[in-house]
């Protein structure tokens, strides 16, 4: 895993959880844009699209919904759903 994923990696389990929100999640995405370039992210957005995805996909491949059936795990991962559904329907 190079540099740019692990901070996709690190904001997704962070927003997965609750310990940081959208806003901290741009400001570290921006600070680390440089990064993401190398991955073909244009820009703060288009890595949040992506780190919602990595969230999403996290939750379903650790099985976090058994051991963490906690409503906030529920309800972040909706809102980040709906993001990248509204996202690709806007380009």
């Amino acid at each position: 895993m190079n540099d740019g994923n692990t901070v996709l990696s690190v904001v997704a389990q962070k927003m997965m959880f609750g310990d940081i929100d959208e806003d901290d999640a741009l400001k570290i995405l921006e600070n680390n844009i440089e990064l993401l370039n190398e991955q073909g992210i244009e820009d703060k957005y288009d890595a949040l699209t992506e780190v919602y995805k990595m969230t999403r996909q996290i939750y379903r491949d650790t099985n976090y919904y058994e051991e963490y059936p906690d409503w906030k795990v529920q309800i972040n991962l909706d809102k980040i759903f709906k993001f990248v559904v509204n996202r690709k329907k806007s380009s």
